[in-house]
């Protein structure tokens, strides 16, 4: 028969190993996006479509609040929206600073390359 000793020991080993079963992965941001909080950043979305904003805020899910919010249209036409919330799922890019189309020169150049 076993010991109470023994026993003890048997009961803290069991609640050990579950513990580390019940250990939750606290989640993280893919990209850490601090560092462009309060400044101009540049997103397209999923569907082509362009905006540029101030990052203010963002979360676990890259979903972004961006303040001064300007859509970019294909005809360099601009709308402004003001104050977004910007669901990450949607994200295709996101480019801090500036949006900036590629020269027509190095399209053909990098299309080249490619083929």
């Amino acid at each position: 028969m076993k010991d109470s000793k023994e026993k003890d020991k048997e009961k803290q080993e069991k609640s050990k190993q579950q513990k580390q079963k019940n250990i939750k992965v606290k989640k993280s941001n893919i990209y850490d996006l601090a560092p462009y909080i309060n400044k101009k950043v540049s997103i397209i979305f999923a569907g082509g479509r362009k905006i540029k904003g101030i990052l203010k805020s963002y979360d676990t899910l890259e979903n972004m609040i961006l303040d001064d919010v300007e859509e970019i249209f294909p005809n360099d036409k601009i709308r402004e929206l003001g104050l977004a919330f910007i669901k990450g799922s949607s994200l295709e890019s996101f480019i801090p600073g500036e949006y900036e189309e590629i020269p027509e020169l190095y399209k053909e150049m990098i299309t080249n390359d490619f083929k």
